[in-house]
């Protein structure tokens, strides 16, 4: 595994402000879950978010979502912030994920286990941002030419263990690899 992985910045194509179309190999596969949940979960409208989810996750994660479940994560995400499920976001409230580290377990051509340490600032009126660290593990499979979620596994598995403060020495003890540009 490298020390420091560089993403892939871009992909081939723009759907709702977020790249897809990364390339068949682990940078791709890094790359497109660090693009696709920074932009799924920091999203704050619904319709978006179906949008978005239909997407980055894989045919079988599709079939078992409807358009409430595409939508659910916003929703969720503006319940949590005391924002009401419909109309537009309250000016200076925003949710921003960003992901500075990673982990893989079972690489493999055309599925990668992937764990996302990061950060989420929320910003809310008082225009004091919050920020708490979040850890995010994915199932990548490539699909239809493209890197997908297929999964978050959690199971009984406890991830608690490996959060640290993204980019710092008790991150690099615990196995994180860093991200960069």
């Amino acid at each position: 595994m490298p020390q420091v992985l560089v993403l892939d910045t871009v992909g081939t194509e723009l759907v709702s402000g977020m790249w897809t179309g990364f390339d068949h190999d682990l940078t791709g596969a890094v790359s497109a879950g660090v693009e696709y949940w920074s932009a799924y979960s920091g999203n704050l409208d619904p319709g978006r978010g179906e949008e978005l989810g239909a997407s980055i996750f894989s045919e079988s994660m599709l079939a078992e979502f409807d358009t409430e479940g595409l939508r659910a994560k916003a929703l969720d995400s503006r319940e949590s912030l005391g924002i009401p499920a419909e109309g537009e976001v309250p000016e200076g409230t925003d949710l921003i994920v960003a992901f500075s580290n990673y982990q893989t377990y079972g690489y493999e051509a055309d599925r990668v286990n992937l764990l996302l340490l990061g950060e989420a600032t929320v910003y809310v009126d008082d225009g004091v941002p919050q920020t708490s660290p979040v850890l995010a593990p994915l199932v990548m499979v490539w699909e239809g030419g493209d890197w997908k979620i297929d999964g978050f596994p959690f199971g009984d598995l406890d991830y608690q263990s490996l959060v640290a403060e993204p980019g710092s020495l008790e991150a690099t003890e615990l196995g994180w690899f860093r991200l960069t540009r």
